[in-house]
């Protein structure tokens, strides 16, 4: 893992609609991830329909609740970060393989920010602008 990619990364905002969403450590600031949500569309977009319930960034992105609610206007904490990564790690194989390579790459983004915070026992906060 590469902490500085962590770091204040913009490569990927605002590539397609200019709506963005935005990741950072409550605890460090400095750490921040800026990416265009039509990333987290391709990610979350076709959700497992087996029946097994959402989780993670799938519930809150499919429906609209935490940071992607129509009511929010600030930073929403992830509150059970291994619950955000076991979702995140669902999708492995199909980013792998996904059509996009900077999709691939924003993904792989998300998961080291998120699997950073643990170790660290940091607080991770998302928004989407």
């Amino acid at each position: 893992m590469n902490i500085e990619e962590l770091k204040n990364n913009t490569e990927y905002a605002d590539t397609y609609d200019g709506m963005d969403i935005e990741m950072t450590y409550a605890e460090k600031p400095e750490f921040r991830l800026l990416f265009d949500k039509c990333y987290f569309s391709n990610i979350f977009g076709e959700p497992d329909l087996s029946g097994k319930g959402w989780n993670g960034f799938t519930r809150d992105w499919q429906q609209m609740e935490r940071a992607f609610s129509i009511e929010n206007q600030h930073p929403v904490p992830i509150d059970d970060i291994d619950e955000y990564l076991t979702d995140l790690y669902s999708y492995k194989s199909r980013m792998e393989n996904y059509k996009n390579p900077d999709s691939l790459k924003v993904y792989l983004l998300i998961c080291n920010f998120l699997e950073y915070a643990k170790i660290n026992g940091f607080t991770v906060m998302v928004e989407e602008q």
